[in-house]
């Protein structure tokens, strides 16, 4: 008699039973089919589970709640198929998703919020398609990102920031292809380039600013094919000059003058510019010998 009554006793009271390759005992979360979480109260062998307030289940119409499942975890930050913007609340073993707005998801559906994607990361400077400048807020496995405008994009729709490009770097004296000097602002990976006046180009449309080229350096005098004398202020590395008076010249047109003339004052000529060597005084002629007296 004794030992059927802790038979009894082991197939009816002991809360806890094994379905499914899952645990369940009393105090558990779970999910059913129709996405209603509920809390284990009693679990039996047989397979049913008594859930709070008294409702009855089988174990194999119910799905515990794990911790993690894959990278997933609760309150991570995850973006649905919708382009919406949710926290994990609860994660369940079959994979739906209790998300912190009370909606219940699949987490093929979601994707979690990660450090970077690529070379993009959070509260990078990026530059979408149609120019306007923005900052990342949040990057997505799926390559996906929120800006802080609020906006969701694809990352393939956007370009990052970088410190170089080439020659090209930023607070460099530039000029655009209609002869306007401007300042490197910022520089994008894919040869944009934003301009301190706020306009972006691409680096084809710009010239960058040089120390010398050739013969013509900031405050060399010239001669313009026109015989007019100017000062250089700014060469760049195409060939155009600026001068003092504010135009834009290429120096083909121009001619070099070394020390220019009086009055205009030019700078010393750089190291790089050789001065010619004064020519060396004529050798005296040798003593001639004194005619003999007769």
């Amino acid at each position: 008699m004794a030992k059927i009554c802790l038979r009894l006793f082991l197939l009816l009271v002991i809360p806890l039973t094994v379905w499914a390759n899952h645990y369940f005992y009393p105090g558990q979360n779970v999910i059913n089919r129709w996405n209603e979480v509920k809390v284990v109260q009693m679990a039996f062998n047989n397979g049913q589970v008594v859930l709070a307030g008294g409702e009855t289940a089988r174990a194999q119409d119910l799905s515990p709640e794990v911790e993690s499942l894959g990278s997933v975890y609760a309150g991570d930050s995850v973006i649905t198929r919708w382009n919406e913007l949710r926290t994990v609340d609860q994660i369940f073993a079959d994979g739906r998703i209790k998300l912190s707005s009370g909606e219940i998801s699949n987490i093929n559906d979601l994707k979690v919020e990660v450090a970077y994607h690529g070379n993009f990361v959070k509260n990078m400077n990026v530059l979408t398609r149609w120019n306007e400048l923005r900052t990342i807020d949040a990057v997505f496995a799926d390559g996906r990102a929120k800006l802080t405008n609020g906006e969701i994009v694809n990352l393939q729709d956007l370009t990052y920031e970088v410190r170089r490009s080439g020659p090209l770097f930023t607070h460099l004296t530039v000029i655009t292809k209609w002869n306007e000097i401007r300042v490197i602002d910022q520089l994008f990976a894919d040869g944009r380039i934003k301009l301190t006046d706020g306009t972006i180009t691409r680096e084809q449309d710009l010239s960058y600013q040089v120390q010398y080229l050739g013969a013509f350096y900031t405050g060399v005098t010239v001669l313009t094919r026109w015989n007019e004398v100017r000062l250089v202020e700014l060469v760049f590395a195409d060939g155009r000059a600026k001068l003092n008076t504010g135009e834009i010249s290429n120096i083909s047109q121009l001619s070099v003058s070394q020390y220019g003339p009086p009055g205009l004052n030019p700078a010393e000529p750089p190291p790089y510019v050789r001065s010619r060597p004064l020519p060396r005084p004529p050798r005296p002629l040798p003593p001639q010998p004194r005619p003999r007296r007769g």
